[in-house]
C-alpha cells in the first residue's frame, strides 16, 4: 500500500512510461497483460458477495481517494450528536447497479487515508494530515475511534461538550491516518517504565499561518515534520508531531522548528511548549509534563 499510496497526490510522478507486463510459462502460453491506469479503476461490485469484498479495495486504492473525498456533517453544531463523516466522490452512480451506493463511499479517515508517501519532486518523505481543529476554535474536536467509520466529533468530558479555556487555539490540530499510541506499549525513547500509549492517532500540530492559509476542519493535506514534541498528559505518553503543509510557499527552506522560527517569523516552538503545558490548568489540572524536547 504505501508503494502506491505516492500515486494519490497531485503533482506525484504517474506511471505512463509501464507499457505491458509480461507472463511467461515456457516458450508456449506466453501471455502479455496490457496495463495503464485502467487496472486501478474501481472494479464495481456485481453481486452480493462482491459488494463486500471489492467495496474496500475501491475506497482504499483508488487512484484520487485523496482528491476526492467529500465531507458530510450531521447533528446540530454544539450539540453531543454532531459529527463529520468523510466519503469518496470517485464511485460513479451511473456504472454502479446499485439503488443505493451510500454505504460504499463511506471512509474512515483513519483507517483508509494512506499514511504518506515520497514526493517524486523533492524525495522527501511527506504524510497525510487530516485537521480536526482549525487555527483558533476552542471546540475540543477528535476522531471517533471507537464508532463506526469514524467520524470527527467533539471531544466530552462528564457528559458535557468539551471547549479550550486556556484561549484560541493558537494552530491547526489534526492526526496523522493509520497511527496509533498503543496503550499497552512504553516507548523505548522514554526513561520510565510506567508511561503508556494514549490509545488514539498520533496527534499533529500544524504551524501555517491562517491568514495565508485556511485550514477547514476536515481538510486532508501532506505535511513535512519539523519535529516531535514529547508530552506526558495525565500519566500517558501523547506525542506532537510539529509540521508544515507540503504546499507552504518556503517549504523547501523549511526543515526544522527552527527554520521555522527564522523563516515564519515567529517563536514557534515556545508557542507549541506553552500551549500544551498550561492547557489544562484552567480546568484545575497541574503543569503538564514533557519527556522529549521542551
Amino acid at each position: 500500500m504505501y508503494r502506491h499510496s505516492r500515486r494519490f497526490i497531485s503533482g506525484t510522478r504517474l506511471p505512463e512510461d509501464i507499457k505491458s507486463f509480461t507472463l511467461s510459462r515456457g516458450s508456449i502460453g506466453r501471455k502479455v497483460f496490457n496495463k495503464g491506469w485502467s487496472h486501478l479503476e474501481p472494479r464495481y461490485p456485481i453481486n452480493i458477495q462482491e459488494r463486500f469484498h471489492r467495496a474496500p479495495v475501491e475506497r482504499v486504492f483508488h487512484p484520487n481517494i485523496v482528491e476526492n473525498v467529500g465531507l458530510k456533517e450531521s447533528g446540530p453544531k454544539d450539540s453531543l450528536e454532531w459529527r463529520m463523516a468523510f466519503e469518496t466522490m470517485a464511485l460513479d452512480a451511473s456504472k454502479i447497479n446499485l439503488t443505493n451506493i451510500s454505504e460504499y463511499k463511506q471512509l474512515s479517515p483513519w483507517h483508509d487515508i494512506p499514511l504518506g508517501f515520497i514526493c517524486s519532486n523533492t524525495n522527501n518523505l511527506l504524510f497525510n494530515y487530516i485537521n480536526e481543529i482549525p487555527h483558533g476554535d476552542r471546540a475540543k474536536m477528535e476522531c471517533a475511534t471507537d464508532e463506526d467509520w469514524n467520524p470527527i466529533k467533539q471531544d466530552v468530558k462528564k457528559g458535557a461538550l468539551r471547549y479550550f479555556k486556556y484561549g484560541d487555539l493558537p494552530f491547526n490540530y489534526g492526526f496523522i491516518p493509520q497511527t496509533w499510541e498503543d496503550p499497552d506499549h512504553c516507548s523505548a525513547f522514554i526513561d520510565k517504565d510506567d508511561l503508556f500509549g494514549d490509545n488514539d492517532p498520533v496527534d499533529v500540530v500544524e504551524i501555517s499561518d491562517p491568514s495565508e492559509f485556511v485550514m477547514e476542519r476536515g481538510l486532508i493535506t501532506p505535511i513535512k515534520v519539523l519535529g516531535v514534541l514529547g508530552l506526558i498528559d495525565e500519566g500517558e505518553t501523547d506525542w506532537k508531531i510539529i509540521g508544515l503543509r507540503a504546499n507552504h510557499p518556503e517549504i523547501h527552506n523549511i526543515n526544522t522548528i527552527q527554520d521555522a522560527n527564522n523563516i515564519l517569523g515567529r517563536n514557534v516552538d515556545e508557542i507549541v511548549i506553552d500551549w500544551f503545558e498550561n492547557y489544562k490548568v484552567p480546568d484545575g489540572k497541574p503543569v503538564n509534563e514533557f519527556s522529549h524536547n521542551k
